[in-house]
């Protein structure tokens, strides 16, 4: 450790020290889990989002959402990807991702469609279509491109 504080020539001055090491560490603040230093997208199970443009889905992490979420691709325009129906659950927009971020403020996030019936009956899942899209902090606001199929 590195400091600027005069060397010790005395046990008064040395006791000093001390204090003010002391002072410093008790000033720190106390970390309880690893998302207070990784993000909340660090567990061992994926992150329910209400929202893909929320700021917790620009760190590191592995992220889910029901459906109903705001900001997740628009795929009516698809016709391998019906539109959402509440009485259909094969419609249904259920979407698992993994954002990449870096400290600057500059990320990607990569998604797809999961938990349809073709999961459950076995067979072929209806419309695998993988999303990306890019985000970039910008006078302290988050902006996102478009979400591209892949």
């Amino acid at each position: 450790m590195t400091q600027s504080w005069r060397i010790p020539i005395d046990f008064q001055m040395w006791m000093q020290q001390i204090e003010k090491r002391m002072i410093r560490q008790e000033r720190r603040p106390s970390i309880t889990n690893a998302t207070q230093i990784l993000g909340p997208g660090a567990g061992p199970y994926a992150v329910l989002l209400n929202d893909w443009n929320d700021e917790a889905a620009t760190f590191n992490g592995i992220f889910y959402s029901e459906p109903g979420a705001a900001n997740i691709p628009d795929t009516t325009s698809s016709p391998s990807v019906p539109d959402y129906d509440s009485a259909n659950s094969t419609t249904w927009r259920w979407w698992m991702g993994q954002t990449f971020g870096t400290e600057d403020g500059y990320g990607i996030q990569r998604i797809s469609r999961f938990h349809v019936d073709a999961d459950a009956d076995g067979s072929l899942p209806v419309g695998w279509v993988e999303y990306h899209r890019r985000f970039f902090l910008q006078n302290e606001v988050y902006s996102y491109t478009l979400w591209e199929a892949t």
